[in-house]
């Protein structure tokens, strides 16, 4: 019976080691799968050194004369009816945006900087110390909101500033998170 025993011990090690080794394999894949999406999408992460807009798309450039600013976006936007502006609209001057079904891909909105406290308070803003530099060398600042960590971002410029959004911007394995890294990392002002 002694034999017998030995025989099914060892074919549960087997299977026990068996399982080890998938697991371990399987772990490695998952592991290398993030770091390889981790590095396609940092080529137009916010810091990163060089901005390469991808040549399968053609860009328009928003100019925004008025308040001093422009940046580049898809131009397939404009033939989807996909975006909007809006102009002196409450406490806002001046607001672009770009959605995907209903959720906002990118939005930038202009405020007088006297206003600065009430939008705060309004959208429960609380001032971050994260920054970002962008590709343009452009600095922003990371905004936390109802004491939690936000994707909203802001730009301060002589006497507006811009509020920075997108639905997706923690979303980061989705078209639409890459096209908002992209069009933020070409805002000039």
């Amino acid at each position: 019976m002694s034999g017998g025993n030995k025989k099914i011990n060892s074919g549960y090690i087997l299977l026990f080691l068996a399982a080890v080794i998938i697991v371990v394999v399987c772990l490695f894949w998952v592991i290398s799968s993030q770091e390889q999406n981790t590095a396609n999408l940092a080529e137009n992460e916010p810091g990163s050194n060089q901005l390469e807009l991808p040549t399968n798309v053609d860009w328009e450039t928003h100019q925004n004369e008025e308040y001093g600013f422009s940046f580049k976006y898809p131009s397939s936007y404009t033939s989807h009816s996909i975006l909007w502006e809006i102009h002196n609209e409450g406490d806002t001057l001046w607001e672009w945006g770009a959605h995907s079904g209903q959720e906002t891909i990118i939005s930038i909105s202009v405020y007088p900087v006297n206003k600065q406290a009430d939008i705060f308070q309004k959208y429960g803003y609380e001032a971050s110390s994260d920054k970002l530099t962008l590709k343009t060398g452009l600095e922003v600042e990371k905004l936390d909101r109802n004491q939690k960590e936000s994707s909203e971002l802001i730009v301060r410029k002589d006497d507006i500033f811009l509020i920075i959004n997108s639905a997706f911007a923690n979303l980061t394995d989705t078209k639409e998170y890459r096209e908002y890294q992209t069009i933020l990392n070409t805002l000039e002002i």
